[in-house]
């Protein structure tokens, strides 16, 4: 599938009234221009009240346990018990709130996210483990990849719930992960047999400031310097050779299309995983 790419003009103030009761701090907002988006909304999501929060959703997460959802803020009713885990003593000014805008594309399904303050761009982050390049969108010249919230062959809409507010908790989750990764980076130098070496390990509630090179994508080469942090929790399956092994033909494919694999990106990963062998 191409790389989608439109650009924006700059953002459109929200109108006072919310559009979805569940998230009322997102309201609809027109579709960017170039865009082609059928629907446009924007708001703020604030995963973590606090830091115990952030440990307590981090010990859900990592076990495959629920917790609760309220408008994107994350809690749990019923405490996890907190054993040691070596990323608490990183997990400092965890409160932070996040700006997103959220289309939905013609040529996808499924909804796209993308992080627009802290922006998440290799403008600001030269890495990023879980994002979609193929469904990026520019903004004040700067390029924004969609968060890679989930995999369309994976999570499934439920129905008799709206579908863009199980998107949007979703999105809550991911903004829960990708918090806890900023806070927990590491600075690697890349090195060439697979086996990267730590060149900085910030002190924890440091400030990291990320000026590495900034690259038109993000694959690593020898000898370059990228942060990066613990993402908790399972992943779905990434690459070709992942998604052959994992997803079946009539299954949705990976990449929101809303398509069946085999009529959709099926042919070009057997095509890639031809390559890599």
């Amino acid at each position: 599938m191409a790389a989608q790419t439109v650009t924006l003009p700059g953002l459109v103030p929200p109108p006072a009234a919310p559009a979805i009761p569940e998230y009322p701090q997102f309201t609809c907002v027109p579709a960017p221009v170039g865009s082609g988006a059928r629907n446009a909304w924007q708001g703020t999501i604030q995963p973590f009240a606090d830091d115990i929060t952030a440990m307590q959703i981090l010990r859900r997460i990592e076990a495959g346990e629920p917790f609760e959802n309220d408008a994107g803020s994350l809690f749990c009713q019923q405490p996890p018990a907190m054993t040691p885990h070596p990323a608490d003593k990183f997990l400092i000014g965890m409160h932070t709130t996040f700006k997103v805008l959220v289309l939905e594309l013609p040529q996808f399904e499924h909804p796209c996210a993308y992080l627009l303050e802290p922006e998440l761009s290799p403008h600001f982050l030269s890495f990023h483990p879980h994002t979609r390049r193929d469904c990026s969108i520019t903004i004040a010249n700067h390029r924004l990849p969609a968060m890679c919230v989930y995999s369309g062959a994976i999570f499934q809409f439920a129905p008799g719930t709206d579908r863009i507010v199980q998107f949007l908790d979703q999105v809550a989750t991911y903004l829960a992960r990708h918090a806890i990764w900023l806070r927990t980076r590491v600075l690697f130098r890349c090195n060439a047999v697979g086996k990267d070496k730590i060149e900085d390990r910030p002190k924890p509630g440091e400030m990291i400031v990320d000026t590495e090179t900034r690259k038109k994508t993000f694959d690593k080469k020898h000898g370059d310097l990228y942060w990066n942090g613990y993402w908790p929790g399972n992943t779905a399956p990434s690459g070709s050779e992942a998604h052959l092994a994992t997803i079946k033909p009539n299954r949705p494919c990976w990449c929101w299309s809303g398509k069946p694999y085999k009529d959709c990106h099926r042919n070009s990963d057997e095509q890639m995983s031809r390559r890599l062998q």
